[in-house]
């Protein structure tokens, strides 16, 4: 059974994203040019190119990345809510 430990600090969770994208790149990297067109298994069921796949999980990295600077932003007092300007009409 896969065990997963989920950080329960911000630096804790920035540490963790930091050591996964680390793993990540050093796979990727070690990949042939020519493998990036083979065909894989999806977790949604089809079988995807395996560029398709790489570019999917750099998008995730990168999209909670920016999830955990929201937070630090929000928990600093940094990030402020703005309202649409009403139109006239």
């Amino acid at each position: 059974m896969l065990r997963v430990v989920v950080p329960g600090t911000a630096s804790e969770a920035v540490a963790w994203l930091e050591r996964a994208q680390d793993g990540f790149v050093a796979a990727v990297a070690e990949l042939p040019p020519e493998g990036f067109d083979e065909l894989r298994p999806a977790h949604w069921g089809e079988h995807v190119r395996l560029s398709t796949l790489v570019g999917l999980i750099e998008f995730e990295h990168t999209h909670h990345g920016a999830e955990i600077s929201l937070l630090r932003d929000l928990r600093r007092g940094a990030a402020q809510i703005k309202q649409w300007p009403r139109l006239s009409g």
